[in-house]
């Protein structure tokens, strides 16, 4: 109170010795006007004209105060609140407006960022680099082998240290229920290379890939608090894996890109024979950090120039062209999401263009709304200005009117960020580097940037026009605008809202698509998952047989089991691939097949509900000693017997082996990838053998029916497991559908958030139509009036309404059709039998987009029909 008091008395002093200044200024120019001769009246007026607009004057000189810039940004503001206040339909519409499109755009830029431009948490993370093989050197990258890693690691100078690491997996006894847990076989130097220190305990020594140095183990920080409930006194203790003992030495600190990886780390040994292992069935993961000055060229210069060295003595067979491809973890880590989410990176950004397409629409909606209510405040401006307000004063209190809206609705586009980013959560777990994903202090700084420069955005054109128009021009006019504006600023959003429904349409079709795909298989109430056999204890084929069957055996007798199988691989699970050659053909590539191998028991096919389509299943007969057979599935058929029956003909794997295998039956095909599995698979078919023949696989996959919607029974087939053998793990079991859900994430994340963007695109444009209908209904309400006074009917009103909204939508669908046509080309990994350019799905979009503007049109346009010509006319 007191400051407001003696501001304001220090405004009045001012302002009365400034009076006093300029009139003594004044009275001297009025004093030389006389004695050049002139009479008092002329030297005054004279003397006035000279001296200029005193109050323009005055407030030029109150703008040279330094507290003036406050004390006018405090009035802009109240004044700004006054003018929303007076107009709540308005503020209302237009604060929604901006509040969806800020909500939308911070809760995907909080994907974007967790998943793309936050650093990884490791010490210095942009210095840690992946190495891939290249075949030849410019295609994309693969794993390397043993004996290559260890030869760089001799000659590479570009790196502090070079580290791999192999996934595994391992049955894990010694610590309550035995488990089958994810291990990583790394290089003792694999944790200091990242920077990562162990929270308890110790790292790995140097001397510890040594094979006769005592088996030594860490723990994730996640498997840690799972497995051993956090204790501290489990380092120390002594767990079994895979038959070795391992002393677990340090506990990991709690950290995503670990967790989500393997439980537990081993050191790899580096044994003579695994220095010289050039199998690709064993080839790590590499990682290297750069030197300190050295860049990811500097580096990759080095890696050509050593791989060049290296190929001559190197024995890779055929291979004669290779190389090595370097690039940051961090893009790595992005680049390779698990299949469901393959070009994550790709999608994230096409959604934040998308969401940025939003945003631009919810501006060009204001700043056409306010535009349209610019009309209302002409004469009001153009009255400031012909009493001396400058121009710059004028477009400043206007920006602030803006700058209160777009903050309004960034507040409240904060909360439509959260509850977006909640509503997206069942998807973000699918996406790389999900746990990092949040709404922090940089999407908050993000959101802030977006709010100012969306208020300034939406807020200069509207500013700039009235602020240069003149009080007699609007006197003129009788206060009314052309629509150039208008319309322009109508064209543009209809036509970015177009591009973003072609995009949404053709991800709807391609997810109906997906939803139509005959799997082959019926995943309802199918649960599965692996049990590794220890080879010590399962070693020949007798004793893998003998188990499977006795589980086999007490898994069908539980009531809610309606059948249960074994398998080496089953969709979504994956399997192996395999070449086959047949009998009497040559073994070149066009006669061989190619397709996925199963090792099966009896009830497989019945688990899973495949059809059987010719010849007969597997049974009970074709057991270990009996003639070799095989089932092939239906694309196989058709692809190597397309003119003959392929029951009773002779097949042998292309690895040597001798023994041909009789084609018994023929199968429906499976989609063993999910619905989309077409993209991805380069060989589409199955192979299936009796498991009784072929008991050479350990790591297999136990697969049971329910009752109905019997649960999960994960509990009854570990007590089963337990009793049979106490050593065999079996922590859960995946319900497949649950599996299916996982392999068109991206599809359906795609197809939901394009979806829920091009309805607000969609909403807002409409919107925007109705309100410049609207708009140039009320400045045509005298001519209106006139017209329905000279007897214009009904139907001529609508058509001359109509009439003037084709041109504007006629080129806002001309132009949102070209650039869908440009547009949706970056949608095409994401759609699946749908090409970017599909006629009938871009044909009903643009069919929609004209219902919509129609619609938007009708509104207005009914109400003019209702104009009281006499109302009209007196209105003026």
């Amino acid at each position: 109170m007191f400051r407001k008091l003696r501001t304001f008395l220090q405004r009045r002093k001012f302002d009365a010795e400034m009076t006093e200044e300029m009139r003594t200024h004044l009275e001297m120019q009025v004093e030389r006007n006389i004695a050049a001769g002139m009479n008092p009246d002329e030297a005054r007026y004279l003397a006035q004209r000279q001296f200029g607009n005193v109050a323009s004057i005055q407030e030029q000189a109150r703008e040279e105060r330094r507290w003036v810039w406050l004390e006018q940004g405090a009035q802009d503001l109240r004044y700004s609140v006054r003018q929303l206040r007076r107009a709540p339909g308005f503020a209302v519409t237009a604060i929604s407006t901006l509040a969806l499109g800020i909500g939308a755009t911070t809760a995907i830029f909080s994907l974007v960022n967790g998943v793309m431009l936050k650093p990884l948490n490791f010490s210095d993370p942009e210095r840690l680099v992946v190495l891939k093989v290249t075949h030849p050197p410019d295609t994309y990258g693969g794993p390397m082998n043993w004996a290559l890693y260890y030869r760089l690691k001799e000659r590479a100078k570009s790196f502090t240290s070079l580290v791999a690491a192999r996934f595994g997996i391992g049955n894990l006894v010694g610590a309550g229920d035995p488990e089958r847990a994810t291990t990583m076989e790394v290089t003792p130097n694999y944790f200091s290379t990242l920077g990562v220190r162990p929270a308890l305990g110790r790292d790995f020594r140097p001397d510890e890939e040594e094979p006769a140095k005592a088996g030594v183990m860490l723990l994730s920080h996640v498997f840690w608090q799972r497995k051993f409930n956090g204790k501290q006194n489990v380092v120390g203790r002594v767990v079994v894996m895979n038959d070795r003992s391992y002393t677990i030495v340090g506990i990991l600190p709690k950290q995503e890109q670990i967790d989500m990886g393997a439980g537990a780390f081993v050191p790899a040994m580096g044994t003579a024979a695994i220095r010289e292992n050039y199998s690709e069935n064993e080839s790590p993961d590499v990682l290297a950090r750069l030197k300190p000055g050295v860049s990811l060229a500097d580096a990759s210069r080095e890696m050509n120039d050593i791989s060049k060295a290296i190929a001559a003595g190197n024995p890779l067979g055929p291979k004669q062209a290779w190389g090595i491809r370097i690039s940051s973890l961090r893009d790595d880590i992005v680049n390779q999401a698990n299949y469901g989410m393959i070009g994550a990176n790709s999608l994230l950004w096409i959604l934040f263009s998308a969401v940025g397409i939003v945003l631009l629409i919810s501006c060009v909606n204001v700043a056409n709304l306010l535009v349209a209510r610019s009309a209302t405040r002409r004469l009001e401006i153009a009255m400031r200005s012909a009493l001396g307000a400058s121009r710059a004063r004028i477009v400043r209190q206007l920006l602030c009117e803006s700058m209160v809206l777009a903050v309004i609705g960034g507040v409240l586009g904060i909360g439509i960020a959260y509850g977006g980013f909640n509503a997206l959560k069942p998807f973000i777990g699918y996406l790389p580097r999900a746990g990092e994903i949040s709404i922090d202090g940089g999407v908050m700084g993000f959101c802030l940037v977006v709010t100012i420069l969306v208020g300034v955005g939406f807020g200069l054109i509207p500013a700039l026009r009235l602020s240069a128009e003149k009080f007699l021009e609007i006197g003129k006019t009788n206060g009314r605008q052309t629509p150039r504006t208008h319309n322009g600023l109508l064209v543009v959003e209809m036509a970015l809202a177009l591009v973003l429904l072609s995009g949404a349409g053709l991800l709807i079709n391609s997810w109906a698509r997906l939803q139509r795909v005959n799997l082959g298989y019926q995943p309802e109430d199918v649960f599965a998952n692996r049990l590794e056999l220890p080879a010590k204890n399962y070693a020949t084929a007798q004793q893998q047989t003998a188990l499977v069957d006795r589980l086999l055996e007490r898994s069908g007798g539980l009531p809610q089991v309606t059948s249960a199988a074994f398998t080496s691989g089953m969709p979504i699970f994956g399997g192996f691939g395999a070449a086959f050659k047949v009998a009497g053909r040559s073994t070149e590539p066009r006669n061989l097949i190619f397709g996925g191998h199963s090792a099966i028991t009896t009830d497989y096919f019945k688990t899973l509900g495949i059809t059987l389509l010719r010849g007969r299943r597997f049974s009970a007969q074709d057991s270990a000693g009996a003639p070799r057979v095989a089932i092939i599935s239906e694309a196989i058929a058709q692809r190597n017997f397309p003119n003959e029956n392929p029951l009773g003909q002779k097949i042998t794997p292309t690895n040597g082996e001798q023994d041909w295998r009789t084609i018994v039956g023929v199968v429906a095909d499976v989609k063993q990838w999910g619905p989309a599995s077409d993209t991805i698979q380069a060989h589409a078919g199955q192979i299936y053998e009796p498991y009784a023949q072929v008991p050479t696989a350990r790591n297999l996959l136990l697969v049971v029916k329910m009752r109905g919607s019997g649960g999960n029974p994960v509990t009854e087939l570990r007590t089963i497991i337990q009793d049979v053998d106490p050593n065999l793990p079996l922590t859960r079991l995946f319900q497949l559908s649950e599996g299916l859900r996982y392999s068109v994430s991206k599809y359906r994340f795609s197809t939901t958030v394009g979806a829920v963007f091009a309805g607000l695109a969609l909403t807002l444009a409409m919107i925007g139509i109705y309100g410049v209908i609207s708009y140039g209904i009320s400045e045509r309400t005298r001519e209106i009036g006139v017209r329905r006074a000279l007897g214009a009917q009904t139907a001529d009103i609508l058509r001359l309404i109509y009439a003037e909204a084709c041109l504007p939508v006629g080129i806002a669908l001309i132009l949102g059709l070209a650039g869908a046509l440009a547009g949706t080309r970056l949608l095409k990994s994401f759609l699946f039998e749908v090409g970017a350019l599909d006629p009938a799905t871009l044909s009903l979009v643009v069919f929609l987009m004209t219902l919509v503007a129609a619609f938007a049109c009708w509104l207005p346009a009914r109400r003019a029909t209702k104009i009281d010509p006499a109302t009209a006319l007196r209105s003026e």
